[in-house]
């Protein structure tokens, strides 16, 4: 009887161990099934402290940047990560970096939250965040884009320029002597800016031209290169300043980093034209990177 008795406690024992053996098992199957094989990726790279030139080059990497990206968002990453830094883990996430070149403007951040399994990629091209579809769109509202076409005495196009407008208009008089003065215009191509306004008179100069920040109190006085008087107009005389080079890029940094302020470009007869927070002027900046778009597209075609 005794016999008997340990004879089915020994088949319970066994029974029990063979059960928690198969219950250990399965939770490290169970276990071994949730680990994420992204995140084992950045893991791996960080413990042997790869680069982001090196991460995005894994297959795993550049299938997912694909796939929540694009293909051709996905090569520039892989173009504009030249100069890349070991990649990172602190706070619970995984951040690389790498850039085109040591100066600042285009660049490429990649964070992942293993938590969330978010991958999160930016890339800036020149200053200009470029979207998912490997594109930069340029903000162009309130200007006119245009293309300026030079023909020789046959008729035939020689050359052609990309060229942008901006103009505040006022309406002077009535009926057939109305006169559309230009308060304010802008022609910008890709080495020039001419800037003129209609309300000076005919023996008169631009002064100086002055931008107001009115969040910061700072006031800028616009350098310029040359002045600008076109005389072909009956009614009128535009007077203005051309601007190029390393003042053109001033103007254009300037006028592109406010948001409230007041341009005043003032003559020598001490007359003054006031421009207060002119819609879109601001724009300048993308509206200058659409123009050298443009306009390598025209030479293409030369």
């Amino acid at each position: 009887m005794k016999l008997h008795y340990l004879f089915i406690v020994l088949i319970v024992c066994c029974f029990t161990i063979s059960c928690g053996n198969s219950s250990k098992k399965q939770q490290t199957e169970v276990t071994t099934q949730q680990v994420n094989p992204f995140e084992m990726v950045f893991k791996e790279a960080c413990e042997k402290k790869e680069t982001l030139y090196d991460l995005i080059r894994k297959d795993i990497i550049k299938e997912r940047i694909i796939r929540e990206y694009s293909a051709n968002f996905y090569n520039k990453a892989l173009e504009y990560t030249v100069f890349a830094y070991e990649i990172i883990y602190k706070d619970g996430k995984y951040t690389a970096f790498g850039s085109l070149t040591r100066l600042a403007g285009t660049s490429v951040d990649l964070i992942y939250d293993p938590t969330s399994d978010l991958l999160t990629v930016k890339i800036m091209e020149e200053d200009r965040l470029v979207q998912s579809d490997g594109e930069v769109h340029y903000n162009t509202e309130g200007w006119h884009m245009g293309i300026d076409e030079y023909k020789n005495d046959f008729g035939e196009i020689e050359k052609r320029e990309a060229a942008s407008g901006y103009m505040i208009l006022t309406k002077d008089g009535e009926g057939y002597t109305e006169l559309n003065q230009k308060d304010f215009m802008v022609v910008m191509r890709t080495y020039c800016i001419t800037l003129w306004t209609d309300k000076f008179g005919g023996l008169e100069k631009v002064k100086d031209i002055r931008i107001k920040d009115h969040d910061s109190g700072i006031i800028y006085n616009i350098s310029f290169d040359r002045p600008f008087q076109n005389e072909e107009k009956r009614w009128f005389t535009s007077i203005g300043v051309y601007m190029f080079g390393e003042n053109m890029r001033k103007f254009i940094d300037t006028i592109s980093s406010l948001e409230n302020y007041t341009i005043s470009i003032r003559s020598d007869y001490g007359n003054n034209v006031i421009i207060n927070n002119p819609e879109n002027f601001n724009n300048i900046k993308d509206v200058y990177m659409k123009l050298l778009e443009n306009q390598k597209e025209l030479d293409s075609l030369n």
